[in-house]
């Protein structure tokens, strides 16, 4: 298109220059005045065109662009969600185990305790009140 508007500013110059060979006012004149004012109106329109067209470009561009950065967005928050479930589900597991070993260990104390006191008792004349204790807690 830009050829198109070179070409009718290379006429209006043509036709400018034509203009100083007639008479103002001759009917000559006055035609070429019209066809001049003609040639800027298509060349205003071409201009215009050109600029809505480049516009029209432009705006394109940007939504692809937003669009592009909203895919990759998505992408980076998907990741993002699932790096965050991993880390709960890791939290979840140790949660669990520490949950269990909170039970777990204190048995195998209680039971440690228990068996050495139950020794004792057996060769040991002496009862120990821990020991007495833990046989009560056992029982009951």
């Amino acid at each position: 298109m830009r050829e198109d508007i070179i070409k009718i500013e290379s006429e209006l110059l043509r036709a400018t220059d034509e203009l100083n060979s007639f008479e103002v006012g001759d009917e000559m004149y006055n035609n070429r005045v019209k066809a001049i004012l003609g040639l800027l109106d298509v060349r205003k329109k071409l201009l215009d065109e050109e600029e809505r067209k480049a516009k029209v470009q432009k705006e394109w561009e940007i939504r692809q662009n937003t669009e592009r950065v909203r895919a990759e967005s998505d992408v980076l928050d998907r990741g993002e969600r699932e790096r965050r479930f991993e880390s709960e589900e890791k939290h979840k597991y140790i949660g669990y185990a520490i949950n269990i070993a909170g039970i777990v260990l204190p048995l195998i104390f209680y039971g440690a305790w228990f068996k050495k006191g139950l020794q004792f008792e057996e060769t040991g004349v002496y009862t120990s009140n821990t020991v007495k204790t833990l046989t009560n807690k056992m029982s009951k």
